[in-house]
């Protein structure tokens, strides 16, 4: 049926609609609201029975087309954010594919503001960061976009709740300082010279990562999954290792002064010129299963 006649019958079938709506709501309903006494009612009364009678539908008919707006209005405010967000999502990841790295940053840093701004969104953004560093390894210094996606991470609430997929970054040097990793996959990253002072990794996967003179002072790899991992002269101290599973890692050289490696698994692991002199929980049974040179320092108690 052509657009133009349709549009007309439509208006005309909602106007009937409505007409017949308002008829039955204040002709049958009164009548059945009043019940039988209304009849016995002389004709004066029962004109003002039916009055108050129709003003008590009418006010709750109004009521409900206030309610009726109200949630259309609410709705409307919802659909009109989410659409807000996807825009600025759309528009954040357009800037992170430019050949300028300040473009990129302000994209990275436009997604950190939606992670605050929308928890729906959260899943999403750290997906997007996290992959922007798997596709953007940094040899030199740390540039600014990939600071601005460390700072996402960093600054992001309830951390642990995230299993940030992180594997193979290359993050040379780069500042990740108390930063929270707890479960996070960095099999095979290479974090070398990296900061990781007091940085949470419990139950991190670290298998293959390469931690090259890294600073790990205070970091805690409870539980954390590290075999083969590469952790040369890397300072390690006040490092809690607890349950760590350190198979066929190399920690030559490294300085594990005040470090805790209670029921560490050490099979293997290269101690070659560590200094173990102050590590507590470290067992014979563990030493008999490691690597070590004559320039390895042992607790006292070892020696």
């Amino acid at each position: 049926m052509n657009r133009g006649i349709l549009r007309p019958l439509l208006a005309v079938a909602a106007v009937a609609v409505a007409a017949g709506v308002l008829w039955f709501l204040f002709g049958p309903v009164v009548g059945w609201l009043g019940g039988p006494d209304l009849d016995r009612l002389d004709p004066k009364d029962r004109i003002a029975a039916v009055g108050t009678i129709r003003g008590q539908v009418a006010t709750v008919l109004s009521a409900a087309f206030v309610a009726g707006g109200l949630y259309y209005t609410g709705r409307k405010f919802v659909l009109d954010r989410d659409k807000q967000y996807t825009d600025r999502f759309t528009n954040a990841v357009d800037q992170l594919g430019s050949t300028e790295v300040t473009v990129r940053a302000g994209g990275l840093r436009a997604l950190d503001r939606i992670l605050h701004d929308s928890p729906r969104d959260r899943d999403r953004v750290l997906r997007t960061v996290t992959g922007y560093l798997r596709t953007h390894p940094v040899s030199g210094d740390v540039p600014d976009d990939v600071v601005a996606a460390l700072a996402t991470l960093r600054g992001r609430d309830k951390p642990h709740r995230d299993a940030l997929d992180l594997r193979g970054v290359v993050l040379p040097n780069a500042d990740l300082a108390q930063l929270g990793l707890g479960g996070a996959d960095l099999t095979g990253a290479d974090l070398s010279g990296a900061s990781l002072r007091q940085a949470d990794l419990r139950g991190a996967k670290l298998d293959r990562a390469v931690l090259r003179t890294a600073d790990l002072t205070g970091a805690n790899l409870r539980t954390a999954h590290a075999v083969r991992a590469v952790l040369t002269r890397a300072v390690l101290r006040e490092t809690d290792f607890g349950g760590c599973d350190l198979t066929d890692a190399d920690l030559s050289e490294s300085d594990l002064g005040g470090s805790r490696l209670g029921d560490a698994t050490l099979v293997n692991t290269d101690l070659s010129g560590a200094d173990l002199r102050t590590a507590s929980g470290l067992t014979g049974d563990q030493l008999r299963r490691v690597r070590r040179s004559p320039a390895t320092a042992l607790p006292p108690d070892l020696t």
